[in-house]
């Protein structure tokens, strides 16, 4: 654990990141969201199959920003395609919703597939 002392505050480094430090952080930024009024825009799209789940993604828009959320494909499914197709879907959906930057550095015109490799080190 690092910690980075000042006059006014001690910093901490959690890694893994406890759950309820998670939820409070969340929690913080939803509460503060909802009291500036802050416009918001959070959807999902989902891919069924025989009436099942497999395969979905969540994400927002917000200060014409897309912000994906979180990505899942089954197992057996992974490495098909789907979650290309999902990413390419979240972001035409954000580009519908006025996003004309996606958070994270991505613009909402790329796909997972033209992103760079992260930095190994």
């Amino acid at each position: 654990m690092a910690t980075i002392d000042d006059e006014e505050a001690m910093f901490e480094t959690l890694d893994p990141v406890p759950s309820e430090i998670a939820t409070a952080i969340s929690d913080g930024l939803n509460a503060f969201n909802e009291s500036a009024e802050i416009r918001r825009e959070a959807f999902a799209i989902v891919w069924r199959e025989d009436g099942g789940l497999i395969a979905g993604i969540t994400a927002s828009v917000s200060f014409s920003v897309l912000f994906i959320g979180n990505l899942w494909v089954a197992k057996s499914l992974r490495l098909s395609g789907i979650g290309t197709k999902l990413m390419a879907a979240a972001e035409e959906e954000g580009r519908r919703r006025a996003a004309v930057a996606g958070g994270g550095g991505r613009a909402p015109n790329q796909t997972h597939e033209r992103c760079p490799p992260p930095r190994q080190g």
